[in-house]
């Protein structure tokens, strides 16, 4: 091919001179005879001036800033061969200014060539300005019959005031006529006098190098972008026999692995008429993959998960899906080994090891009776050296503890390994016997007992006693009997013997009463079951009103027959008249009622009725609950003298209204959503009914209501009872219309094209949980042949591109969920299809 850009090197520098006496610049080298010229071999004074720096006054380098000598940034071997001096502007000048040019033949027009200058400076009296001088290339029209390469307009290049060491610059320009100059100057954009300008150049001979046609190579490259470790090969053919180097120790054909990044390699061609190929190679790094598992220790049936990281897909060995529980089957540890891939599609493995332990075998031990109230010991094994056990009931292993009754204990053994299993133990608690040592006796002074214990089969009383003999008790005391049973169980009862003294009866104080009052005789004396006797008709502990002053005679006798007497005599004083008011007979409950008394007393007792009562002599009652009520005043006056009155059935309260109904059906669903209501209140003559669906108010007893037929809504029923007085009750109940699950499938289907009968799909009415639906069609070998996730996407009877399937017998499945519940729906069944 032809390379058309032919390159060539020219350097330059610029530093700031004053012309004073002939100077040897230090540390600058020059071409050329020092002294006579500092323009190079070849190059000549293009703007007329003269060549200041032949000339005896070569400036003297002091107070420049920096030194000229000591600018860096050249290339190595690159020396710095003349100086321009300038002053105010480009070309010629009065002032000084100066130009050097050399021409360079050979060149082609059309084609493009470049090279590259170095520019340096320095400046002598006053602060350096911007913009001051500039390095430059410059065309024909600055300089009449040159014409010189570089760029239109004249300048190009840059402040090298502002940036005082060499810095490169490339030029490039496109050729015109068959020979043109190269043209280096200095310009300076601000006039000072005294204020000394000047550019150093620093260059090697330009040399224009012109690369004439060559021939591509033949080249294959396997991959250009690959993963660490893949091999790459890279063949290179030349076309006029040359032998084939490329570098970076590359061998050519043979594959080889790059390394990590973008790297290039050159084919170059012993044949210098074939052109170099160079390509690049990137090579991406493998990812960094991690395994890890939620649980590296479990027991045997236990799942674990899984996970990769570093890479952007994952796949498992051993049948591991990354995120997805697993259950390893194998006792011991084994290894899982991931494979990541990243978005270079670059794979790289990582391996996590998880320990499988066995589950043991626990042993709770065999089954145990005990005694009611004896202790038992209950120790587990099975679970190894080292192994737990854990009982439940609180009970701890070897230790002994007592049971309450018969039940199963079960144990849980744990190894070293973490892994559990559970037995369990029966321990039957055999009951004690039924001792019975006899009910207890009360008996007279010097009187025979015999005391016999039943419900075992010996007995042992203590006190000296034998079962089933008669002794003489001398006090009372209470005996205890052991008795044994056929199972070695022993229980104890215990009988009181009470020996009764001759009673010391009593038949009270004697007392004063009112006439028209009770009184109440009650004898002590003849202990717990005994018996009093009264004379004149009284009856022990019942009142009664006596007429006139009395004594009263009782005769007491013990529950063992013993008996002894007393009397009291009873006071009877002429009693008072009471009556009073209430200002309200009859209300709704809570009803409050104020009494007055009429008649002035000293102290009273009022009883209301429902069990209230009140000792003001005006009281005001609350009655809380309905019914009539007998209302009584209790008086005494100041001499002592009491009297009663009631008003039987005096206050009325009428009961407050009780709403309440039932409804049936009891479940309503969206088929049938009628319910009838049964009014079940009390105590109400009017009701009004909301039904909490938007209905009108209905004021019928017992109604029956359609509700919405929508599923799987709630409505609450309010029923509001009122009663003659107007008092109010309301009741309310959640009526839930539930959706149902109500659909059917055909048997057979015809897609056949005539557009009746042409899906198969099963029709659902309600209950259909639209997000929660599967359908699958399989054939006879068990192929999936349809599958739907769309209650509304039927199966047309096609089989992917295959057409419609031949007639026969296809098997269905459908899973899906409803709406009344979480509950799930799996059936299968089959459908015929006819053409």
């Amino acid at each position: 091919m032809n390379n058309l850009v032919r390159v060539f090197g020219v350097i330059f520098g610029l530093a700031l001179g004053f012309h004073a006496k002939s100077q040897l610049i230090p540390n600058v080298p020059f071409v050329g005879t020092t002294g006579t010229s500092m323009v190079p071999t070849g190059w000549i004074n293009v703007d007329g001036s003269a060549d200041l720096e032949a000339l005896p006054t070569v400036p003297i380098w002091w107070s420049w800033t920096p030194d000229p000598g000591t600018l860096t940034g050249l290339p190595p071997g690159v020396t710095r061969i003349v100086h321009t001096h300038c002053l105010d502007h480009w070309g010629p000048s009065v002032i000084g200014g100066e130009a050097f040019g050399i021409s360079v033949p050979g060149l082609t027009p059309g084609e493009t060539y470049s090279f590259t200058t170095y520019t340096g400076s320095a400046h002598y009296s006053g602060a350096p300005i911007g913009g001051d001088v500039h390095s430059a290339m410059w065309a024909a029209p600055t300089l009449p019959g040159i014409t010189a390469m570089g760029d239109t307009p004249t300048q190009i290049g840059r402040d090298v005031t502002l940036a005082p060491n060499f810095v490169a610059e490339t030029w490039t320009f496109t050729a015109t006529a068959a020979s043109m100059w190269i043209v280096l100057g200095c310009e300076s954009t601000n006039y000072r006098t005294y204020a000394h300008n000047g550019v150093l150049w620093a260059m090697v001979d330009p040399t224009l190098v012109s690369d004439d046609v060559c021939d591509d190579l033949v080249t294959a490259v396997s991959d250009t972008e690959v993963c660490f470790g893949d091999p790459v090969t890279l063949d290179a053919t030349s076309v006029n026999g040359g032998t084939i180097t490329w570098d970076g120790g590359v061998l050519n054909g043979v594959a080889f692995t790059p390394p990590v990044g973008v790297t290039t390699y050159t084919a170059t061609s012993s044949d210098v008429a074939d052109c170099d190929f160079t390509v690049s190679i990137t090579v991406n790094d493998l990812p960094i993959i991690t395994a890890a598992v939620d649980d590296d220790a479990i027991c045997l049936g236990e799942t674990v998960t899984f996970t990769g990281a570093g890479g952007d897909t994952y796949s498992w060995d051993s049948g591991v899906t990354d995120g997805v529980v697993f259950e390893p089957l194998a006792l011991g540890s084994a290894t899982y080994t991931v494979s990541g891939t990243d978005a270079n599609g670059c794979v790289n493995t990582a391996s996590v090891d998880v320990l499988v332990s066995p589950i043991p075998v626990v042993d709770a031990g065999l089954d145990v009776e005990v005694c009611d109230g004896e202790p038992v010991t209950l120790t587990g094994s099975g679970a190894g050296v080292g192994g737990a056990y854990t009982w439940d009931g609180g009970v701890v292993d070897g230790v002994a503890f007592t049971p309450i009754a018969t039940g199963d204990y079960e144990v849980t053994g744990t190894s070293v390994d973490g892994c559990s299993s559970t037995d369990m133990v029966t321990v039957t608690v055999l009951a004690l016997p039924a001792i019975n040592a006899g009910a207890d006796q009360a008996i007279c002074e010097d009187e025979m007992v015999t005391l016999s214990a039943t419900g075992g089969l010996g007995y042992v009383w203590d006190l000296g006693v034998v079962d089933g003999v008669a002794f003489a008790p001398l006090a009372t005391a209470t005996y205890t009997v052991t008795g044994t049973d056929i199972n070695g169980c022993e229980n104890t009862d215990a009988v009181t013997v009470t020996v009764v003294p001759i009673p010391t009866i009593n038949a009270g104080p004697d007392l004063e009463i009112c006439l028209g009052e009770d009184v109440t005789l009650t004898a002590t004396g003849a202990g717990v079951g005994g018996a009093y006797a009264w004379d004149g008709g009284v009856v022990n502990g019942v009142p009664f009103g006596p007429l006139a002053t009395t004594t009263y005679t009782v005769v007491g006798t013990t529950p063992e027959g013993c008996f002894n007497e007393d009397e009291v005599t009873i006071t009877v004083n002429p009693s008072m008249t009471v009556s009073f008011v209430a200002d309200e007979l009859i209300g709704c409950a809570p009803f409050t009622v104020n009494f007055t008394s009429l008649v002035p007393g000293a102290i009273y007792n009022w009883n209301f009725g429902d069990g209230g009562s009140s000792s003001a002599s005006a009281p005001s009652h609350t009655y809380l609950t309905a019914g009539e009520f007998s209302v009584s005043l209790n008086m005494t006056n100041a001499a002592g003298c009491s009297g009663a009155v009631t008003y039987l059935d005096y206050i009325t309260v009428v009961p407050q209204p009780i709403a309440a109904f039932t409804s049936a059906p009891n479940q309503v669903d969206v088929t049938d959503t009628e319910v009838k209501f049964t009014n079940e209140s009390l105590y109400a003559t009017s009701y009004e009914w909301d039904f909490g669906d938007g209905s009108a108010i209905s004021n019928v007893e017992n109604p029956i209501h359609v509700f919405p037929e929508t599923g799987n809504v709630q409505y609450t029923v309010i029923l509001t009872a009122t009663n003659e007085l107007g008092c109010v009750d309301v009741a309310q109940k959640v009526i839930e219309v539930k959706d149902v699950l109500i659909y059917y499938l055909p048997n057979t289907f015809t897609p056949d094209g005539d557009s009746y009968n042409e899906l198969f799909m099963p029709v659902f009415y309600s209950g259909l949980d639209v997000y929660d639906f599967h359908f699958t069609i399989f054939n006879r070998w068990g192929e999936v042949i349809f599958e739907s996730f769309n209650a509304a996407y039927g199966w047309d009877g096609t089989y992917g591109n295959q057409g419609i399937v031949k007639d026969g017998v296809y098997i269905w499945r459908i899973e899906f969920g409803e709406t009344m519940s979480d509950k799930k729906h799996t059936y299968e069944g089959h459908v015929n299809v006819v053409r």
